[in-house]
């Protein structure tokens, strides 16, 4: 499993992490150091955020043979399926403190918390991995503020 990347203090600096976690999750050697300047290039990152489609359109391009970024799901249901099938989702979502937040939906270790979100603001107390039962997951992705997009590694 690998290690992923915790958003700086920076609280507009979601996109670009999301990018790279997601690299990270297909495979790719990615870094703080070397693909941070690359991604908030690449998502036209401001000092207010960036835009979902530009994470999106990111995400494609710096992605390209390792990840495939899919359509966005109507149903909750559908994300969960594709996820606990190994797959992964974008989640555009409220953050705690009520601002839009962007982290990445995968499959967990555990029976108990079979998903994992990454870079999660679910609470003022962050982790980089923040485990969820399936009900709360489930929740989340009912809002009717949260979008999902369907990520697949890319295979040839």
């Amino acid at each position: 499993m690998p290690r992923y990347l915790s958003q700086p203090g920076d609280t507009t600096i979601c996109g670009p992490t999301l990018v790279i976690n997601a690299l990270k999750w297909g495979g790719m050697k990615a870094t703080r150091d070397r693909t941070m300047a690359k991604a908030k290039k690449e998502t036209k990152w401001e000092y207010d955020g960036a835009w979902n489609t530009n994470i999106l359109a990111a995400m494609r391009k710096m992605g390209k043979g390792v990840i495939r970024v899919r359509y966005k799901s109507s149903t909750p249901a559908i994300v969960r399926d594709h996820i606990l099938n190994g797959g992964a989702a974008c989640l555009s979502h409220n953050a705690h403190d009520r601002i839009q937040h962007v982290s990445l939906a995968i499959q967990g270790s555990s029976p108990w918390l079979p998903i994992t979100i990454v870079n999660a603001q679910l609470s003022k107390y962050e982790r980089v991995e923040h485990g969820v039962t399936m009900r709360s997951f489930m929740r989340l992705l009912r809002r009717k503020t949260t979008t999902a997009h369907l990520i697949t590694k890319w295979e040839d």
